[in-house]
């Protein structure tokens, strides 16, 4: 069976990708209805499993990246084994690494950290230092007991923009990624991942945020599954071009920030905006790669002494390429 899909896989997938020939991507007009309609959960499943791990493998000199991770107090008993595994299993060479705290909680993630990631040149950032006065725009936008999501997906953001590297894996402070990928190669392509998650209003809001950007090319299409991955590589060149240029982005950062409506729980996506620009907008720069996750309880993660048994982990999701403990699991 598996053969099978490879084959279905490499005859109608290339050379544009998953979406542009084996699915196809409807046309959206903007001033049409907003609403979407998901492949099923099936295909979106499918769609993953047939997706190579590791498609980049082999790629010549890849570039170095710098790893992104923004983090509270409630992750932080895994935090080293995040950090660690994304630079492991990263073929390319991580050159800097930058988590990203509640300014109040800077010290404590030093501490905790101590040395152990000097040699790739680890820094402990406040969220209000890389954000400056957008977290005010944050503050104002979104109800209390949201904001600190929506801060974190903005740090996400920021993070790419001002980073120096070619390319910047974000990675939510809950993930161990288990299997080696290259992430970007030197020609600007990457890999992309899809999620079996289709959560419509993300959707909804990024055909919001590209009504509001005058100057962002194409015309945009619903790809019908989202890219909700727990972690994602980002292009700086290409998230600038998506926020409306070198010189512009914070303006359309700021439109995006803006343009997400609390009336539901989880009204926007930093993850999904950029695959979707990214497979509409430049998609001889993507190849699709498996997703593999598995989501569990922490107390499945065994964690003890204040440390995540990583060796365990790994040994009892041998299958699954990245493992997400979220805390509302436990």
């Amino acid at each position: 069976m598996r053969k099978i899909l490879k084959l279905v896989w490499l005859k109608s997938l290339q050379p544009l990708g998953i979406f542009s020939q084996f699915i196809g991507l409807s046309r959206l007009s903007f001033k049409s209805s907003l609403e979407v309609s998901p492949f099923p959960l099936i295909l979106r499943k499918l769609l993953d499993a047939s997706a190579p791990v590791n498609p980049l493998a082999k790629s010549g000199l890849a570039p170095e990246i710098e790893i992104c991770i923004p983090c509270t107090e409630k992750d932080l008993i895994l935090l080293r084994e995040v950090i660690g595994s994304a630079i492991i299993t990263s073929e390319n060479r991580v050159g800097s690494i930058r988590v990203v705290v509640p300014h109040l909680q800077v010290e404590i993630f030093e501490q905790h950290l101590g040395n152990q990631f000097r040699h790739h040149n680890l820094v402990v950032i406040s969220e209000a230092d890389l954000l400056g006065e957008l977290i005010h725009l944050c503050i104002s936008v979104a109800p209390h007991t949201r904001r600190g999501w929506l801060i974190q997906q903005i740090v996400k953001f920021m993070c790419v923009l001002t980073s120096e590297y070619k390319g910047v894996l974000i990675l939510d402070s809950d993930t161990v990624l288990t299997s080696c990928r290259t992430w970007l190669r030197g020609d600007q392509t990457q890999i992309l991942m899809i999620s079996e998650e289709y959560h419509a209003p993300y959707q909804q809001h990024f055909l919001k945020f590209q009504e509001s950007s005058k100057k962002l090319k194409a015309p945009y299409r619903n790809p019908h599954v989202s890219f909700v991955t727990h972690h994602q590589l980002m292009q700086p060149t290409f998230l600038r071009e998506m926020f409306g240029g070198y010189f512009n982005w914070k303006h359309g950062l700021e439109r995006w920030i803006i343009a997400v409506k609390f009336e539901g729980e989880s009204p926007a996506c930093e993850y999904h905006c950029y695959g979707t620009y990214m497979v509409t907008n430049n998609p001889r720069k993507i190849r699709f790669a498996r997703w593999g996750n598995i989501a569990i309880a922490r107390s499945d993660a065994r964690i003890s002494n204040g440390s995540l048994d990583s060796v365990t982990l790994r040994t009892n999701f041998p299958s699954h390429l990245s493992v997400s403990m979220h805390a509302y699991l436990s």
